[in-house]
């Protein structure tokens, strides 16, 4: 039987995605696997435009490239704290990317 190595945990940092991070972190602390987690986004959420009218909404906030590093730091945050304010008790000791 193979090894569990990586385990991918998807979140769209709702109460309900709780459960599936629960179910990776523990998985990974019974097999030694790295867990992954990302933040998945709906395509309407309105601080990322990859829907009509984004370069209106670009326009006015400087290069694409300075806009996207913004956002993408500003999601790294967000995940981080979702993680030590949900599963604090659960991350040491575990690999997490």
């Amino acid at each position: 039987m193979k090894q569990i190595k990586k385990i991918l945990a998807p979140t769209d940092l709702s109460t309900l995605a709780r459960d599936g991070i629960r179910f990776a972190l523990e998985t990974a602390q019974t097999c030694g696997a790295e867990v992954i987690v990302y933040h998945v986004i709906s395509y309407k959420d309105k601080e990322f435009p990859v829907h009509h009218g984004a370069e209106q909404w670009t326009a006015n906030r400087g290069s694409s490239e300075e806009i996207i590093q913004e956002l993408i730091l500003k999601r790294k945050q967000g995940l981080d704290r979702y993680l030590i304010e949900n599963f604090s008790d659960a991350l040491s000791g575990l690999k997490i990317r």
